[in-house]
């Protein structure tokens, strides 16, 4: 949480209403990979039946969980860093060292978005083994969560730029 003296984050509203709906999402996934490996569990141990169709579920919903979240935890800032040689650095090496991280995570973005947009054009409609659930539905959430990234990186850049700006008024 923000400290009293700190400024409050800048909130895009479109960004805002994202990250609401990929926490909904997020939610959901955990509570359908639970059901859906334990109901899977206690088959196979209980009545030695095995559905493939069960794992690949849960795989798409992991998947789901995982890259609907990054967003939200990177704009929460509670993703793992490393930051024990930044802080030891000057104040304006620090801000730039903020504005660099903000560069490559938008500059990732970009990159994986278009990658994964060459990769689905010839593969898209390919179906899954078990669920016969096209690879742009079954990994679509990739693409959702890295656009959910690029849209919080670029808050956080329009934030910084404005904490600069605030910094230089009297």
């Amino acid at each position: 949480m923000n400290s009293p003296t700190e400024k409050e984050p800048y909130r895009m509203a479109g960004v805002d209403k994202t990250i609401k709906i990929f926490e909904t999402i997020s939610i959901i996934c955990l509570i359908g990979i639970s059901i859906v490996v334990m109901g899977q569990i206690l088959l196979r141990n209980l009545f030695s039946i095995g559905f493939p169709w069960a794992d690949e579920l849960s795989r798409l919903l992991h998947i789901a969980l995982i890259f609907l979240m990054v967003p939200i935890l990177y704009r929460e800032r509670a993703l793992f860093k490393i930051d024990l040689f930044v802080k030891r650095l000057p104040m304006a090496a620090q801000i730039g060292f903020r504005f660099f991280s903000i560069a490559v995570c938008i500059g990732f973005c970009i990159f994986f978005m278009i990658s994964f947009t060459e990769f689905m054009r010839g593969s898209w409609d390919v179906p899954s083994p078990a669920l016969r659930m096209p690879n742009l539905v079954f990994f679509g959430s990739i693409f959702l969560g890295i656009a959910g990234l690029l849209g919080v990186s670029i808050e956080r850049l329009i934030h910084e730029i404005g904490g600069r700006r605030d910094k230089k008024t009297p």
